[in-house]
């Protein structure tokens, strides 16, 4: 099974005399039916990566040196026991990247080891792309737990995807494996594939119509949809919302006229949208990263779930379903209710902490007035994902202790302390990444190749590390059955999951979220929080000049993956003219907080106005110019539509 994204798509692995020489897509499994996309099938080059760690590494890199395992975890241990006397509890921190989220049962794993610890500080990239959405599910449904909605394939009749190309990253919260296919199978049963962003994506290429909007001004296109839409459904809102003339009130402002002008997308394609889902009755919309990374998240992200509310596409044929996990088994068992509010960290206490996290752009924050001392990093590389890069790497470099768990050399284990060897996606047993998925589905996999040198999952050695600080967790499973058999959880049978090549599938989901989790049954439509948001937003109209826009890449894997692809900034051609730019120029991008040097590709793919370099990249990295500017409602950092200015090199 891979494990890059929520896809987790499954594949057949060749190996010959230990080494990987093939991954392809498994044509047997019932989810993915053979697809495996190109970084998929780069599992094996990743697993033989020239800079794969196999030895713990102790000591900042001039005074780096080589030993054994079981030294490394003594000496961090020491090293974390040091800063909590220090600093207290709060001194030590951890934070989890992507290459954490896919380990199963790390999340938790990692929540629980603070909180027996005493800790606060927990930091994740959640707060870099998608902390709106378990955000607006709290303020919406109770619970930050109904977060993962995905589209009903098999009846939409209109698909709306916002900010998102699931062609190139297969869904951001959501699972998508063999896009084209199945967005040609849409099309070719009539329905219609609606594509809302500031360039011309590869999903787009495959959509219906896409509309070319204004980078930052999704929220106005979103409300006048919920305004003009609003009476569409009028039982259901009776029955299953409340709010409504709240609501109704909140998005009066956003006529078409005044819509069409801001978001700048053609005004007969916009009446269009609005008669196509009125005609349909039904709406399936999902978004992605250019909605959650950019101005107000939550406020885009609220009115595209009440969209579907107020047209009566919750949990109805062709509209949204909601994944109850097949191991969490949600419709079985309530959701846990919305964590108590609290205040940020100690240097930010006006910042929110969206699911018990610290946000991101309080992580200098906190080290610079010395809060933060010891920071533990599972599968991340914030001295490349958080924005203010300079800063940040200065901050890393500034901690008494910095110990990253991960399976080959980053930018952040450059600025290390302890760096601790771990297993790849094909040296362990987990389970699959199941909430997400169209089909409630789970599958155990067993490892591929034994792990080499002192690798270990990141799990073990969080665990080993509490048992050395006096902090098990758990019950402290010792081996990695006990641990996948906690993960699993009590309604799954994990033998007859482990006799299943495949796994267990239990169909599509059915309805639960309305019947069971929602407050009588009833969807909170008008957050104050949100209602003022907006109304906050309604004086904004934008102004001139450049924005910036991220963008995800067919071979490229943030920082994890790179291939043929190539950090190129994007750029209009009227916009190339304006800066005296011609194709294949070297430029600089200047942002608010620092300038990154680039080379120009000059397209008709982006909006006037708007240029798109994509994350991921150590040296041509965008968040170099960008700041990290913090929503108040989520505490996201703001990396889309950033005003930023191109020149060529000084």
């Amino acid at each position: 099974m891979c494990r890059f994204c929520a896809a987790t798509c499954g594949v057949v692995v060749r190996v010959e005399g230990g080494r990987v020489t093939k991954v392809s897509g498994d044509p047997d499994h019932p989810v993915s039916q053979g697809y495996a996309c190109s970084k998929g099938r780069r599992l094996g080059e990743l697993h033989h990566d020239p800079d794969r760690l196999d030895r713990a590494l102790v000591g900042r890199p001039r005074a780096r040196r080589t030993v054994a395992l079981d030294a490394a975890l003594d000496d961090l241990a020491a090293g974390l026991a040091a800063a909590r006397s220090a600093g207290g509890p709060d001194a030590v921190g951890t934070f989890l990247g992507g290459g954490g989220y896919f380990e199963k049962g790390l999340v938790g794993l990692a929540a629980e080891w603070l909180r027996r610890l005493g800790s606060r500080s927990s930091y994740s990239t959640l707060t870099l792309d998608n902390a709106a959405k378990p955000v607006v599910s709290q303020l919406l449904t109770g619970t930050g737990a109904v977060v993962a909605p995905v589209v009903d394939w098999d009846h939409a009749d209109t698909i709306l995807l916002v900010g998102t190309n699931p062609v190139v990253s297969h869904g951001h919260d959501w699972a998508f494996p063999d896009p084209i296919r199945r967005l040609r199978a849409l099309r070719d049963r009539g329905a219609e594939v609606w594509v809302v962003d500031p360039r011309r994506t590869e999903t787009a290429a495959h959509a219906t119509v896409h509309l070319a909007i204004r980078p930052g001004t999704d929220h106005e296109l979103l409300a006048h949809l919920v305004r003009a839409l609003l009476d569409t459904d009028p039982a259901y809102l009776a029955a299953h919302a409340t709010g409504v003339e709240a609501l109704r009130r909140a998005v009066d402002p956003f006529t078409r006229a005044r819509v069409v002008e801001r978001t700048g997308v053609d005004g007969a394609l916009l009446d269009r949208l609005v008669d196509r889902i009125r005609t349909t009755g039904r709406v399936s919309g999902r978004s992605g990263t250019g909605l959650t990374m950019g101005p107000a998240p939550a406020v885009a992200e609220w009115l595209l779930l009440a969209l579907h509310v107020v047209t009566g596409s919750m949990e109805r044929p062709g509209g949204l379903w909601f994944n109850p996990d097949f191991f969490a088994r949600q419709d079985l068992v309530p959701p846990p209710p919305a964590p108590v509010a609290e205040p940020g960290p100690a240097s930010r206490p006006e910042l929110p902490r969206p699911v018990g996290q610290h946000p991101c752009a309080a992580l200098c924050d906190e080290i610079e007035a010395g809060h933060l001392r010891a920071l533990i990093v599972l599968g991340g590389n914030p001295a490349v994902a958080v924005p203010d890069t300079a800063r940040v790497r200065r901050a890393l470099a500034s901690l008494d202790v910095l110990a990253v768990l991960d399976i080959r050399l980053t930018a952040t284990t450059d600025l290390a302390t302890h760096v601790l060897p771990c297993t790849g996606p094909l040296e362990h047993d987990t389970l699959s990444y199941a909430r997400m998925g169209h089909r409630v589905h789970g599958q155990y996999v067993a490892r591929v190749v034994e792990p080499a040198g002192d690798r270990h999952p990141q799990w073990w050695h969080l665990a080993r590390l509490g048992e050395r600080l006096g902090v098990p967790v758990g019950d402290g499973p010792a081996t990695e059955a006990d641990h996948l058999r906690a993960v699993a959880g009590p309604h799954v049978d994990l033998d007859a999951l482990r006799a299943a090549p495949h796994g267990i599938d239990l169909g599509p989901p059915g309805p639960w979220v309305e019947d069971h989790v929602l407050p009588g049954g009833r969807w909170q439509l008008a957050p104050p929080v949100l209602v003022g948001q907006l109304a906050s937003l309604a004086t904004d109209a934008g102004g001139g000049g450049l924005v910036l826009v991220p963008r995800r890449q067919p071979r490229h894997l943030n920082s994890v993956l790179h291939g043929r692809d190539t950090p190129d900034l994007l750029l209009h051609p009227d916009d190339a003219r304006s800066c005296g730019l011609a194709d294949g120029d070297g430029a600089e991008l200047v942002g608010p907080v620092g300038v990154v040097r680039c080379t120009v590709q000059v397209t008709e793919t982006v909006r006037p106005g708007t240029v798109s370099l994509p994350h991921g990249y150590e040296a041509t990295n965008v968040n170099g110019a960008v700041p990290a500017e913090a929503d108040p409602v989520t505490g996201m950092v703001r990396l889309t539509a950033v005003p930023v200015s191109v020149r060529r090199p000084a």
